[in-house]
């Protein structure tokens, strides 16, 4: 039975969506925007809708920022994940408009079911929460001035994952701006360029003190030291209440510190994560090649590392909307990479993906190198089912340091599989490579079975 416009909450989404959707649950409501839980009838699958709405008090008062903070929502959600957004199931019909995703909820969801942030990986959570935070604060100008709001919410009701592939995002950018006055100015240049160190700052505040507690930090304790205005005591305290944690990495530590600390020269402000400061730190790296070690040596040997053994019978699977392979290596000597081997697919169809070099061994690392990639059977440069990708420049490897060569493929065929990597493999009786599993790799390959079958590189 299809739903009717006579129920309030339905009546809201737009006439196409309701054919192709069944199943319609509220799940949250934002100042602008009602997220609903539905079935594709002809997917047979759970996806989220977010619907505009124009019942609210927010749209009432002023619904053309409404309608454009509802689109600006859906055009950074698409260019952040742009495989979560279903583009052909957006609507406009009059004032209904929607777009459905991947299944998401609220942080705030996850926690209750949970019942604590065991499953929640926070220094992903923290990363992906700043990523927005920066550019809600420089980008969109929406730094809070009030200092009893703030972008972030302390309910955690606007901090959203994305259940298929560990995403986290801010939505409901309203929140915290407690009246539409507050909006007047979004298209306004109001923040001058010497402010950038105070930006963000009350925004920063409320999110590492709200971290503090989801990790087990009582409020009253977090209370105790949240006015102190001596920085020395201010952090004496902190630490007190860090080190009576079991968090889940020494790095998390590390990260909430950074995050409060009162020390002007140290604190990590988001103007550090400002797109103009990556921008210009990106043209510097053109410029000026970061130095290598005292014993780098030029390199004038190409050279390939057969990693993994073809297994004939056996297959690897893209099934999710994003999978991640990783594998994470040290060398004993400096080198630069040049170049990863790909199996190609089984059958029929093409693999659609990127591959990088990043530094650390998880995926998260920092970007040393990616390049896009379409793997078909009827590549020529094939040899032996590998596909040969070579990056554009050499990147530099030093010795002893961690690194991982990651992937992220789109759904599509199977692809062939080797087996047989072992842990550590000496070259030429010069060099050691020393392979690790890759943290929050998802797609299954490790050290001894999987991706990557041969490594290119210079010596």
């Amino acid at each position: 039975m299809l739903p009717t416009n006579k129920d309030p909450e339905i009546s809201i989404i737009p006439p196409k969506i309701r054919l192709l959707y069944t199943d319609f649950k509220l799940v949250s409501e934002a100042h602008y925007f009602k997220i609903f839980s539905a079935k594709s009838i002809s997917r047979n699958k759970s996806f989220t809708l977010r619907v505009l709405d124009f019942n609210s008090e927010f749209y009432k008062c002023n619904s053309n920022i409404a309608a454009t903070l509802f689109v600006q929502e859906l055009l950074r959600l698409s260019t952040l994940y742009p495989d979560t957004v279903l583009i052909e199931d957006f609507e406009i019909c009059d004032k209904a408009v929607a777009f459905v995703t991947s299944s998401y909820l609220p942080l705030s969801h996850l926690i209750k079911e949970d019942k604590g942030p065991q499953n929640i990986d926070m220094e992903k959570l923290i990363q992906d929460v700043l990523t927005d935070l920066n550019f809600l604060v420089f980008d969109m100008g929406l730094s809070s001035k009030d200092s009893k709001s703030s972008i972030i919410q302390t309910d955690f009701e606007n901090i959203y994952q994305i259940s298929d592939n560990n995403k986290f995002f801010l939505g409901d950018w309203a929140k915290g701006l407690e009246t539409v006055k507050a909006l007047e100015g979004l298209s306004e240049v109001n923040m001058k360029e010497s402010d950038d160190d105070l930006k963000g700052e009350k925004e920063i505040q409320t999110f590492a003190f709200k971290m503090l507690e989801l990790c087990g930090v009582k409020n009253e304790d977090i209370q105790d030291i949240m006015y102190i205005k001596n920085p020395k005591v201010f952090m004496a305290g902190l630490d007190a209440l860090l080190s009576g944690l079991e968090l889940q990495s020494e790095s998390l530590k590390k990260t909430l510190r950074s995050l409060l600390t009162k020390d002007g020269d140290t604190k990590k402000r988001l103007a550090n994560f400002s797109s103009t400061k990556r921008k210009e730190a990106k043209e510097e790296t053109k410029l000026v090649d970061p130095p290598l070690s005292k014993d780098h040596i030029i390199p004038n040997t190409l050279a390939k590392l057969s990693r993994l053994e073809f297994r004939p019978d056996g297959f690897w699977s893209y099934s999710s909307t994003l999978n991640i392979d990783g594998v994470a290596f040290k060398v004993s000597s400096n080198i630069q990479i040049t170049g990863v081997g790909l199996w190609i697919p089984q059958n029929k169809g093409t693999l659609k993906g990127t591959v990088k070099i990043v530094e650390s061994e998880k995926i998260e690392g920092k970007v040393l190198a990616s390049k896009a990639v379409e793997l078909c059977q009827t590549m020529p440069e094939v040899k032996d089912y590998i596909f040969p990708l070579m990056f554009e420049n050499h990147i530099d490897i030093l010795a002893d340091k961690s690194y991982s060569i990651v992937r992220e493929f789109e759904r599509g065929p199977i692809s062939y599989k080797g087996l047989n990597g072992k842990e550590k493999m000496l070259f030429n009786e010069k060099i050691i490579f020393e392979f690790m599993n890759c943290v929050r790799a998802t797609n299954g390959t490790h050290v001894t079975s999987g991706q990557f079958p041969e490594i290119y590189f210079s010596y």
